[in-house]
């Protein structure tokens, strides 16, 4: 079976660990499968380079020469860019999707704007929804970050019940590396910059000052209680600008005793390395989504530090109520609590929920796909 993959394959390592999992997920189904990539970030309308991508009749010819056609997992069903014929990093006129004719997943996607949506965008949004549940050859899998119920909320009910929500192809990652840092007894702690930035739900905006030195606050406070080294991992470059802004907050002589600051790689290369060290960390405390995705995954004690709503719709998804924090103006005690709690009752934090039920669901799913 020839499927063409439409995903951002050098984007940060979650997505590589996502693409990974999709994978696995096709391995499960032990149908011998051929996997083309195409690069969804040279489709991007500020992508100037030669190669430039296009979604129009050629995608659509190219794409009907395959068995299957996937797009996913990301957040491409984000209504919110300026200029798209869809509303949509898919940006595609819907007058062209009766002609894509091979069976075609959008799935594991995200579907929940954190920016700004220009007001013509949610018609075109819903022409392009139209387009796609009119085609029996479409189907729209969201994952399970709080898509679904933007779905419902803010696009129509109608429009909700005719997508399934599945399990984000983290969950079916797994590194395949065990390599480690020379440094062990460690929390792992994922940071990042850009979505501080973001909009979520309740409206309110995170200062980045307070932010940080929140960070600092907690993570000083933790050296001090406890036997545990700090391993800041970065998922790509635009972390590093958030492990340095946290670490001008924090103490000299701690930093060069007890935290590190694990490299920065991209591609599956990276997401192998990198989630081998969440793996092997004692606490993973994550604000990237799929910090959490892959670290729940892995059985591992788990936090989510939620700056954007779909942390705490993952968890409350899978039905591990409290066990993020809100990163809110003063976070920093309730992160305290939390990691003391955490490294107590190890096991409490590293459960899964209803995991297995749904990976099982999700696998079904794979399974009328092939």
């Amino acid at each position: 079976m020839n499927v063409l993959h439409v995903a951002s394959f050098i984007g940060n390592i979650g997505d590589n660990a996502s693409h990974l999992g999709f994978t696995n997920l096709l391995a499960n189904n032990h149908t011998p499968v051929t996997i083309s990539k195409l690069e969804m970030r040279k489709f991007y309308r500020n992508y100037k380079g030669k190669d430039r991508l296009s979604f129009d009749q050629s995608f659509i010819d190219h794409a009907n020469t395959f068995d299957r056609v996937v797009i996913g997992g990301g957040g491409f069903l984000d209504y919110c860019i300026p200029g798209s014929q869809s509303g949509t990093t898919i940006d595609i006129c819907p007058t062209l999707l009766p002609k894509l004719t091979v069976p075609t997943w959008l799935t594991s996607i995200g579907c929940a704007p954190h920016h700004p949506i220009p007001k013509e965008n949610k018609p075109k949004f819903i022409d392009f929804l139209d387009a796609c549940l009119d085609n029996k050859s479409i189907k729209i899998n969201v994952r399970n970050d709080g898509s679904i119920r933007a779905l419902h909320n803010d696009i129509g009910k109608q429009y909700a019940n005719e997508i399934t929500e599945i399990l984000d192809h983290g969950f079916f990652y797994k590194p395949e590396v065990s390599s480690g840092l020379p440094v062990n007894n460690y929390i792992a702690v994922n940071i990042s910059e850009d979505q501080i930035k973001m909009q979520r739900q309740s409206g309110q905006s995170i200062n980045p000052e307070q932010y940080y030195l929140n960070l600092a606050n907690s993570l000083t406070e933790i050296i001090n209680l406890t036997d545990k080294n700090i391993v800041l991992i970065p998922h790509i470059y635009s972390d590093l600008l958030a492990i340095n802004n946290l670490t001008n907050k924090m103490n000299d002589f701690d930093l060069r005793n007890r935290v590190t600051v694990a490299p920065c790689i991209q591609g599956s290369v990276g997401a192998n390395y990198i989630f081998s060290l969440y793996n092997l960390a004692d606490l993973i405390i994550g604000m990237r989504f799929h910090t959490n995705v892959c670290g729940i995954a892995m059985n591992k004690p788990t936090i989510g530090l939620q700056a954007l709503d779909r942390v705490g719709y993952l968890y409350e998804h899978l039905g591990l109520t409290n066990r993020t924090v809100l990163v809110e103006l003063n976070f920093s005690s309730n992160l305290v609590s939390m990691i003391l709690d955490a490294l107590h009752n190890p096991s409490v934090y590293a459960k899964t929920g209803s995991l297995p039920e749904q990976q099982k669901f999700t696998e079904n799913c794979y399974k009328q796909f092939i």
